[in-house]
């Protein structure tokens, strides 16, 4: 495992400069304000590296978060019938109870695990950056686009669940003054 920090602050450049640095066969990218279980990356390689019944590997796998702003949505999303219109997708069946994944058409990239081979096949077939931004979209969705460009399916595990970081702004009405002594 090699640990990677964008120096970047544009979500965009600075995915694209994670995506440029990798060394391995896969990239796990975690948002700094998502919080997740200290064995996160174990149980999304499980899922990873688990056939699907279809006898293929996931190549893209999305952790289920909410947004911040209500009414807190899942971050998960499926195509609607407008071109390239993105609807929410917040209800889905489990499967036998048991342990599934989920088709999604995109989701937000702040807990995402994704091949080196989809990077490639992005690079090379669209010769594009993999988070390059297409309007109307931001980064994420933009990603989730070249994936349909390309056919390729991206799935979210909803047992792989992370929290969403809500930033509360202090002040000074929040300050409590207590007795301070200045010697």
């Amino acid at each position: 495992i090699h640990y990677l920090r964008a120096m970047i602050s544009f979500h965009a450049a600075a995915r694209n400069s994670l995506v440029d640095q990798m060394l391995g066969d896969w990239l796990l990218m975690m948002d700094t304000d998502i919080q997740f279980e200290p064995d996160i990356l174990a149980r999304m390689l499980m899922v990873f590296n688990r056939p699907l019944d279809t006898g293929q590997y996931i190549n893209v796998l999305a952790g289920l978060y909410q947004h911040k702003a209500n009414p807190h949505h899942p971050v998960l999303y499926m195509w609607g019938d407008k071109p390239n219109e993105l609807l929410h997708l917040g209800d889905w069946d489990k499967l036998d109870g048991g342990h599934y994944v989920i088709p999604i058409a995109s989701a937000g990239a702040g807990c995402l695990l994704v091949r080196r081979s989809v990077y490639d096949r992005i690079k090379k077939e669209l010769k594009e950056s993999p988070f390059d931004i297409t309007p109307p979209f931001g980064e994420d969705h933009s990603f989730f686009l070249r994936l349909k460009k390309l056919g390729l399916q991206a799935y979210c595990d909803p047992m792989i669940s992370v929290h969403h970081l809500q930033l509360t702004p202090l002040s000074m009405e929040d300050y409590q003054r207590e007795d301070i002594v200045l010697g």
